[in-house]
């Protein structure tokens, strides 16, 4: 699954890239196996599942044609982007992640020097 958070080419308003920070995060603790992306509107991927814009873009959202479409402010993104993940995944076109599990690294102690380091004269 593919998320993209489209800006105008040649500026990146600070309110939008802080909700799409605040959107890859909360995908990533939910664990969601989706991809979320921040990009200019004219280099979308063709393959792009979800398409968020902020409301001075929907324009430009016609022509290029994505799955679905959230349109919304940079303040309310969130909401709506849950309200969007909750029903794919009622549809079941969004699933959790595999856990990929956690590194354990276990200590078993010092082991003792049999030689003297040596150095090179």
């Amino acid at each position: 699954m593919l998320i993209v958070f489209a800006h105008p080419d040649g500026m990146l308003p600070n309110a939008w890239y802080r909700a799409y920070k605040r959107a890859r995060r909360s995908m990533r603790q939910a664990s969601y196996d989706a991809r979320v992306d921040l990009l200019p509107i004219n280099s979308l991927p063709r393959m792009t599942d979800v398409l968020v814009v902020p409301p001075e873009l929907t324009a430009e959202v016609e022509r290029v044609g994505a799955g679905d479409t959230i349109v919304a402010p940079a303040n309310s993104v969130q909401a709506e982007l849950d309200r969007c993940v909750r029903r794919l995944v009622a549809e079941g076109r969004l699933t959790h992640a595999p856990d990929q599990g956690r590194a354990v690294a276990v200590h078993i102690g010092f082991l003792p020097l049999h030689e003297r380091a040596r150095v090179a004269d």
